[in-house]
């Protein structure tokens, strides 16, 4: 089933690869360096900082979905709540150049609208 992002959002970094070298490793560095897609890098970085300023961890009840079309990075967020049901949603639209700010934005937003209580009730469990 196609499970549309307005409806079910992934996990933090969901289908981003990673790959690790070596720190100083300039070879290696220089070899997979070439296989950094720019706007998938500043799409997970702004997700990876909005579960960080959340305080989240991979356990935690928070899903976010970046994507970069041209200079625009659009952060879409979700903090849910499953003993009550609770789903609390937002997102952001910015310079796709500060992924760095989206992310730390759109967790503001999103603690402003009561996600730092669900992921202390989430804790709690």
């Amino acid at each position: 089933e196609y499970l549309p992002p307005e409806v079910f959002l992934p996990a933090v970094g969901q289908g981003a690869l990673g790959i690790e070298v070596r720190d100083g490793d300039r070879d290696a560095i220089g070899t997979v360096s070439v296989l950094n897609h720019l706007p998938t890098w500043r799409a997970i970085t702004a997700e990876r900082t909005f579960l960080r300023a959340l305080g989240g961890g991979c356990r935690a009840p928070i899903a976010a979905l970046g994507c970069v079309t041209g200079s625009v990075l659009e952060l879409r967020g979700m903090v849910a709540d499953a003993s009550d049901g609770t789903i609390l949603r937002a997102s952001l639209v910015d310079d796709a150049e500060n992924p760095e700010g989206v992310g730390l934005g759109l967790a503001q937003k999103m603690l402003e609208m009561g996600a730092g209580e669900l992921i202390r009730r989430a804790g709690m469990r």
